[in-house]
């Protein structure tokens, strides 16, 4: 396989995708591209227009100067099912065979269902020799899809990944967001998207735990549409116009309006964090903001004063390295993540 790989992350608005070279979990980026996706191709991570999606994934490919063919996806979708548990120490064909067996046992997926796991850690319970995994269960028709669009487009699949599972890959004791150092602190890493959001939380470098939530652009565009009776396009036009204007007054109309869709970001906030840190004493020191909500003007202060921590936009990562300055890093992480393959993970 080539050090150099495309990695395309799908989401339900937008194509975000880079070209980058791997090397020691650093990947340094040689081309990106953010492109918007026409409405209806995807839904909840399902293909639903094939011929418009492989339209925008080429001409961004031939536009941004790609040149390799061997492609990684990464999508997110509340289809997934995403469970850890832990099953006996095995060799690799028992373990595949006893994950199955229990993940088909209690959460009662269909035998056409693909699974895929990766081992977190090893431990001892009561004498017997333990594996922690994570398993992943998704939908056949969904994996397919993008398989045979890579195939139409006469690129190379390699693996499709999911968003937890990046986020989870790129993340280290060694890491650093913004210059600092993720060794000794717990953070958030809230990603916004278009239909909901992501919040993980990284302890010391580890991903710990992650839970979707419902809040994402897709609601603000929803609102902006019933206060200024706009379409569609307008009411993107307008979130975009309003929402990421650094310069808003405090009293602006919209931010006003928009403050209650905060409030319902900030309560799911305060219950992952209450249920995180409720059998320790954990705390956390800071959120940081990634996706294209990332920008959304009011939404670092509301959380900061909500929660008393500090929050930011991710500007930098020590594991992506950006060839083009203009690129956002936080626009990228989930399209970075997937290149990084580990070799306990199994894809099939």
């Amino acid at each position: 396989m080539s050090d150099i790989i495309l990695s395309l992350d799908i989401g339900n608005k937008n194509l975000h995708f880079v070209e980058a070279q791997v090397k020691e979990n650093i990947i340094k980026i040689i081309n990106s591209a953010n492109v918007e996706l026409p409405k209806g191709t995807i839904a909840d991570g399902l293909i639903t227009n094939k011929e418009a999606l492989a339209v925008v994934v080429q001409e961004a490919i031939a536009k941004s100067g790609a040149s390799t063919k061997e492609t990684i996806v990464t999508i997110n979708t509340n289809s997934l099912i995403i469970r850890e548990f832990e099953v006996p120490n095995g060799d690799p064909k028992e373990l595949e065979g006893m994950i199955n067996h229990e993940i088909r046992q209690y959460f009662g997926i269909s035998d056409t269902d693909l699974v895929e796991y990766r081992k977190l850690s090893e431990l001892e319970v009561n004498g017997i020799k333990k594996v922690k995994v994570r398993a992943a269960v998704m939908n056949r028709e969904t994996a397919l899809g993008y398989y045979n669009l890579l195939l139409d487009l006469r690129l190379k699949p390699i693996a499709l990944d999911i968003h937890p599972n990046a986020i989870s890959k790129l993340f280290t004791p060694q890491s650093a967001i913004n210059e600092e150092s993720l060794a000794e602190k717990n953070v958030i890493l809230l990603d916004i998207g278009y239909s909901g959001s992501m919040i993980y939380i990284i302890a010391q470098g580890h991903l710990d735990f992650f839970r979707s939530v419902k809040f994402g652009g897709k609601s603000i565009d929803g609102l902006l549409a019933n206060l200024f009776s706009l379409n569609d396009e307008e009411a993107i036009r307008k979130k975009l116009e309003f929402l990421s204007d650094t310069r808003l007054s405090e009293d602006n109309k919209v931010l006003a309006m928009v403050r209650p869709l905060y409030g319902e970001l900030l309560e799911e906030l305060r219950k992952v964090i209450q249920f995180w840190s409720r059998s320790d004493d954990k705390t956390l020191s800071d959120i940081y903001l990634v996706g294209g909500g990332a920008s959304l003007a009011g939404l670092s202060d509301y959380l900061s004063q909500g929660l008393g921590i500090g929050v930011h936009k991710l500007h930098s990562l020590n594991t992506i390295e950006l060839s083009d300055q203009q690129s956002d890093p936080c626009l990228f992480v989930n399209a970075a993540g997937a290149l990084i393959q580990l070799a306990e993970q199994v894809k099939r």
